[in-house]
């Protein structure tokens, strides 16, 4: 098909505005769309960075090239985000209505989760009715047991469960369980069948740690293919990826593998003897006791937090543990070859427990061997053991460019420090062959003023709390609520939250933690004189248009902890002048950030409420570069008086 131009697309008058009632025209919108059907057409494995303020409109920004540049020529995009939100959205919504917009009916798409969102169908067969309804409501299970009958995907989102909910953990295809291969269910496993209809899509979406743990976990990459990447919500790639690749290993998963294998895995082992299935549950209680020895004495003799170095690593070894874990894996032995169902679900439980064996202990022995210091950091947090890569630049462009790519594309609304990329270039090793930084589609000059507030006091003094807590009561009866509050702390959190909930007051108080995440945002949206009360995690995903969003306050400029065991490592690897390389930069893009949820739009007004006096006072730290260039006013807040 011919391919228009954006413009014809975009403009006031184009197809978006023909076919979308309530198009608004965005010059911002139409260049980047330009900018990434350009770096896609040039190919060469070119690499864009664009940063694209809030109400750019920067995924139908980045969906309308992709579809013309795949139909082309067959060509396949990844289309990496975050959130299955998100990704849900551009599945289900936003591709179908492009395509129906652009007239296009030949290109193919769709979602792959992580593991842990599909039903694993060898556990729904372990486990029983009966052992549902202990853990359950009746008529959940009743709904459960019908829908593993009838799904054709395997999805849990078609059962409408909340995040975390225990039927995920027990029924999922969790990596931990998974027995890929050698499991009896392979030829109608729900992931499996996901990812052979993904090598004939157009365009695959997926989220940033699903990439990055196959190639973690693999070293052979994304198992799809793809011609290009394209990268939403690219400020999450750093996290993502250390995500994936970080590894810990407590005593609890020790006891937790072994128990499985006395009660699940050597009773069905009906090719060994009954002398030989006792000798080895006793190896693996030998192997749950050595490991309690051993996380004992590093909770007994190791304060939680203690970064470990390759001078000072953690007091005794896992050697005997793995030397024991070795024992019994070696007795298990390999399934003789059978064809029999029981005997292919048997030797499939036997092939997950080794591989559940073999993996712990790998995790065991990384995490205590710190031989890879400074390069990665190692600690204690008192319950188990941590690695984790102090610098994840060179693995991300490794993980990006193991396969030859025709281009990449990353946006985000906080990727430059005013228009400079080179601290995210440095942090995900990603060289741009091309930059653009958009200016916002809002006014934000007349839409919003920034308030700095000086608290005479630092975070670590006495009584810091109890001032938070009462200038954001303050604030908040004078805003009439519509107030997010986004503090540094759980303490703080709920200071802030006891102080507003200490009398009667107009306007609802929602504290994170007490509902759902996606149940408080729901509410705030919902009651628009609400005040939502949450910690950093708050600083994205909050859209919130309108009346119900006026007033953002931010506790302080968001520096990482001091005791951060990647943030101790990095320094040591880093040197003297890490603060003004990365701690301020980062800090800087964090409260850009958080300050961008309070306008979604151009009707929204609204003032952001720093409590940070440094913000304006330490000139040489530049914070207000990060900052929208807005009204900026020292204020004074009057404790006890309504404006």
């Amino acid at each position: 098909m011919k391919k228009p131009s954006m413009k014809d697309i975009f403009s006031r008058k184009g197809l978006l505005s023909q076919r979308f009632p309530g198009f608004e025209h965005r010059p911002q919108q139409e260049a980047l769309a330009e900018r990434v059907m350009a770096c896609l057409d040039f190919g060469g494995g070119g690499v864009l960075l664009a940063e694209a303020p809030t109400g750019t409109g920067k995924t139908h920004a980045l969906l309308v090239p992709a579809v013309y540049w795949c139909l082309e020529d067959d060509r396949k995009i990844l289309f990496l985000t975050s959130g299955i939100p998100l990704q849900e959205q551009i599945v289900k919504r936003d591709l179908p209505d492009l395509c129906d917009c652009l007239g296009v009916e030949d290109l193919s798409y769709g979602l792959i989760k992580g593991k842990a969102n599909y039903l694993c169908r060898l556990r729904g067969k372990e486990i029983s009715e009966r052992e549902l309804l202990a853990h359950l409501e009746p008529d959940l299970v009743l709904e459960l047991v019908a829908w593993m009958e009838k799904t054709e995907t395997g999805d849990f989102s078609e059962l409408a469960l909340p995040p975390g909910h225990p039927v995920i953990s027990a029924l999922s295809a969790a990596s931990d369980a998974c027995r890929g291969n050698g499991c009896p269910f392979r030829e109608s496993c729900f992931l499996r069948r996901v990812l052979q209809q993904a090598q004939e899509w157009n365009i695959i979406v997926a989220n940033y740690h699903l990439f990055f743990s196959y190639s973690a976990s693999t070293g052979r990459g994304f198992p799809v293919p793809y011609d290009a990447i394209l990268c939403d919500e690219a400020h999450r790639l750093t996290e993502a990826a250390r995500s994936a690749a970080s590894l810990r290993a407590t005593g609890e998963e020790w006891a937790r593998v072994m128990d499985f294998a006395k009660a699940r895995v050597f009773p069905r082992m009906e090719w060994v003897s009954d002398h030989d299935r006792q000798r080895l549950a006793l190896l693996a209680d030998d192997v749950k006791k050595e490991s309690e020895r051993l996380f004992h004495l590093w909770k007994k003799e190791v304060p939680a937090g203690r970064i470990f170095t390759d001078e000072a690593g953690p007091p005794d070894g896992p050697g005997p543990l793995q030397g024991l874990a070795g024992e019994v894996l070696e007795a298990a032995g390999e399934p003789p070859e059978k064809n029999g169902a029981d005997d292919r679900e048997s030797a499939a439980l036997l092939h997950q427990w080794r591989d559940s064996v073999a993996d712990l202990s790998h995790r065991t022995a990384w995490c205590a061997r710190v031989d890879r210091f400074p390069l990665w950091a190692y600690w204690w947090d008192g319950r188990g053991i941590n690695s984790s890569p102090t610098f994840c630049g060179d693995l991300i462009s490794d993980w990006f460019f193991a396969k030859p790519l025709e281009a990449l594309v990353a946006v985000s609304a906080t990727m430059a420090i005013g228009e400079d990329f080179s601290f995210w270039e440095q942090e995900t090793g990603l060289q741009a062959t091309e930059r653009l930084v958009l200016d916002s589609p809002f006014d934000l000059d007349e839409q919003m003023s920034i308030w700095v507030v000086d608290l005479g006091l630092a975070v670590t003094d006495d009584g810091y709390d109890d001032l938070v807590a009462r200038i954001a009561e303050q604030l908040c009866d004078d805003n009439d609520g519509s107030t997010l509050v986004l503090l540094s702390s759980l303490r703080l959190l709920r200071a802030v939250s006891e102080r507003l909930r200490s009398k009667e007051r107009p306007y609802r108080v929602l504290e994170q933690g007490e509902l759902p995440r996606s149940e408080l945002l729901r509410l705030f949206r919902q009651d628009l004189s609400s005040v939502l009360v949450g910690s950093v995690s708050f600083r994205e995903g909050i859209d919130v248009p309108g009346e119900g969003l006026t007033q953002v306050i931010i506790d302080r400029i968001p520096f990482p902890h001091p005791a951060d065991p990647v943030l101790v490592t990095r320094k040591i690897l880093e040197g003297p002048d890490m603060f003004f390389d990365i701690v301020l930069p980062r800090a800087k893009l964090l409260l850009k950030q958080a300050a961008g949820r309070l306008i979604r739009s151009k009707s929204d007004r609204g003032r952001v409420v720093i409590l940070d006096g440094r913000v304006l006072s330490k000139r040489g730290w530049r914070i207000t570069d990060a900052l929208p260039g807005v009204k900026y006013r020292r204020v004074e807040v009057e404790l006890g008086k309504k404006e």
